[in-house]
């Protein structure tokens, strides 16, 4: 079987003679149609099944007793008139008493920049950003430690590091 020629190849497939390749033309719109205007026939096949609960055995289980002893909580607050422990010191002048001068006092406290301001300065410095843009933690005061120094003698008590 040869192939078609240009022209044969580029003509309407209507046109073509149909007859000697064995080749049958599509059907036109309207007679395909025509054969479809019924729906298909209703199955009666259920598409989503129930599902059915698993069965257990339902067996005797006998209760186990548990007998719990209640606990005595002891709980003690610092009075009005004691001073806390230099650990417990944070952002805020707190009441203890001073190791140095054995005096009851509230601490003085001053803000710096702590070690995560300088960690971060460092790593934006090292990125490129040093016209300035590094020194923006030293700004954030949530990168600023907090000193409590007695009012007293001045010595320093406590550093709480906020990150």
């Amino acid at each position: 079987m040869e192939p078609p020629t240009y022209n044969e190849a580029t003509l309407p497939r209507s046109a073509t003679n149909v007859g000697e390749r064995d080749v049958c033309p599509p059907p036109s719109y309207y007679a395909s149609l025509a054969q479809s205007l019924e729906p298909p026939p209703y199955q009666e096949t259920n598409p989503y099944p129930v599902l059915m609960p698993a069965s257990f055995n339902t067996q005797q289980i006998s209760p186990v007793n548990i007998h719990l002893t209640p606990l005595d909580a002891v709980v003690s607050q610092p009075q009005a008139g004691e001073s806390a422990t230099i650990a417990n010191l944070l952002t805020s002048p707190g009441s203890v008493q001073c190791p140095h001068c054995q005096q009851d006092v509230i601490t003085k406290i001053k803000q710096m920049p702590g070690k995560g301001a300088y960690t971060l300065c460092c790593i934006l410095a090292f990125s490129g950003l040093v016209c300035g843009f590094c020194l923006i933690p030293f700004m954030i005061p949530d990168f600023w430690d907090v000193h409590h120094y007695c009012p007293h003698c001045g010595k320093h008590l406590h550093v709480h590091h906020k990150s």
